[in-house]
């Protein structure tokens, strides 16, 4: 009786290791892919948070507007009722990326008029935000604005008191 000794063969072990190479390099791709998908996600939701306090800030500033001027399609004037000598200046900065080709800065200016001197820093914030922002139209009752080709309305309280259209 002859034993033989059973054990692979130069062939088996050769595709043995070409299979667990190719599952280590398809396994490393996938966890670097959902990596990326985690850190877009979280990049997208504080893009999409800053747009949305941008906004609301605009929202408060113009309910509380006497006069809103419009100048181009990138920048707006308010007057506040109770301090004449202030406006509130709004203006949207392009400044595109990679990630957000519509990407820009919301800058807010409350500097007061009769003051010579440059802005503060306290009276300019800057908000970043993923998306382009136009101003598109004044009417008497308040401002419309175009995000990502969505029109917005954002209405005056003052205005809205003083006039007497009918808002539909």
């Amino acid at each position: 009786m002859r034993t033989s000794d059973r054990g692979y063969a130069l062939f088996e072990m050769i595709a043995a290791m070409s299979l667990v190479g190719v599952f280590v390099i398809v396994g490393g791709a996938l966890v670097s892919q959902v990596f990326a998908v985690q850190r877009e996600a979280a990049r997208m939701e504080w893009a999409t948070s800053r747009m949305d306090f941008a906004v609301r800030e605009l929202r408060k500033d113009v309910w509380s507007a006497a006069t809103i001027e419009r100048r181009g399609d990138d920048s707006l004037v308010l007057s506040l009722p109770d301090d004449p000598q202030r406006v509130l200046t709004w203006r949207f900065e392009p400044e595109p990326s990679t990630a957000f080709p519509e990407r820009g800065w919301l800058i807010r200016d409350s500097s007061p008029l009769a003051d010579p001197d440059p802005a503060p820093p306290s009276a300019v914030e800057r908000f970043e935000v993923p998306l382009q922002v136009k101003f598109v139209g004044t009417d008497p009752c308040g401002l419309s604005i175009m995000i990502d080709e969505q029109p917005i309305r954002l209405t005056s309280q003052v205005m809205l008191g003083q006039s007497t259209e009918v808002l539909p």
